[in-house]
């Protein structure tokens, strides 16, 4: 058997075992470094093929957890072989994690079942990637997909390690040569990850920032929150009468523009709340923030949503008609 000939049946080899598995035949031995870099060529390659074809089938219409998300777990495969072969290499960790962001993380509003391993798998392949190639190009991207995965997770730890990414992020961002709609867009959804993880004073600032590059009305909305949640009601309040609250903006139709990119579950209602308020309608603004509580029973705002319910029972109670004289008498 030729050398070359050897190489390529070592290599074939490779893509049957296990990614942790050590040299087995006598072949495998002889083929030395020149046959690892091989296996590690057709492994990337392997992948490379794999990727194309799940984006093939999606753009067939295949639907979530068909054959397109098998081909990408096989492909997250293949790169995570190839990364075994060269534990020093950042690009099979790299193609790892975007593989597996692209499938599993990215159409989804929040994660669980299934999805939750290869989130976790993506996040720990760009932990890995960023460590050994703490300067590539592709940085401030990656630092910006790791943290959407890491808030689609949920929990308070995922919440500040997406912060601490958004942050790395604007700092890396160039704000003299990006659009001043995708740094807007970066900055807001900084903002909701700090508010989120419950650094109002950030959340407060980084929302500030976000409107002088774009002053859309959902960024303002989500400084109104923030404001309320810090104890600056009346101005979060003049604000939201000042934007006139709409529904549509919460929820805006997705054939016309993407929804908000992360918002925990029942923080929507907190939203709500205060529209409700702006426009008189107490009893509905209660309901929202009760619906808040029943979602969100751990979270750090839990005793201010209570206060905020005391404030709007009184304001209700306040604007209720009271009965006429003659009435009253009547009822007695």
């Amino acid at each position: 058997m030729t050398g070359a000939r050897m190489v390529v049946v070592v290599a074939l080899a490779a893509l049957a075992r296990p990614a942790d598995a050590g040299p087995r035949t006598v072949w495998e031995k002889a083929a030395g470094p020149a046959g690892r870099e091989a296996q590690y060529r057709a492994l990337m390659a392997r992948g490379d093929q794999l990727v194309e074809r799940a984006a093939e089938q999606v753009n067939l219409g295949e639907t979530q957890g068909g054959r397109a998300n098998g081909l990408a777990l096989r492909a997250a495969e293949a790169y995570e072989k190839a990364a075994a072969l060269k534990p020093k290499a950042a690009e099979p960790r790299y193609r790892a994690a975007e593989v597996l962001y692209a499938h599993f993380v990215d159409e989804n509003d929040h994660l669980g079942g299934d999805q939750l391993k290869p989130a976790e798998r993506a996040i720990a392949h760009w932990d890995g990637f960023q460590k050994l190639a703490p300067r590539d190009p592709r940085l401030s991207d990656m630092l910006f997909r790791r943290s959407i995965a890491l808030t689609k997770l949920g929990g308070i730890n995922n919440y500040r390690r997406a912060a601490a990414d958004y942050d790395a992020a604007l700092r890396l961002e160039d704000a003299a040569s990006a659009s001043p709609l995708q740094v807007a867009l970066l900055l807001s959804n900084a903002a909701e990850i700090h508010m989120a993880s419950g650094d109002l004073e950030r959340a407060i600032e980084l929302y500030s920032d976000s409107l002088d590059y774009n002053p859309k009305e959902l960024y303002g909305y989500g400084l109104i929150v923030a404001l309320d949640r810090d104890g600056q009601a009346t101005k979060a309040l003049q604000m939201m009468q000042d934007y006139g609250y709409e529904y549509e903006v919460l929820f805006p139709d997705p054939r016309k523009e993407s929804p908000p990119f992360f918002v925990p579950d029942g923080d929507v209602h907190w939203y709500q709340s205060i529209g409700e308020e702006s426009r008189g309608n107490y009893q509905s603004a209660i309901n929202h923030m009760s619906q808040f509580l029943a979602f969100q029973p751990k979270s750090p705002y839990v005793a201010r949503a209570r206060e905020r319910i005391k404030t709007l029972e009184g304001k209700l109670r306040r604007a209720k008609p009271k009965k006429p004289a003659s009435a009253a008498h009547e009822d007695r």
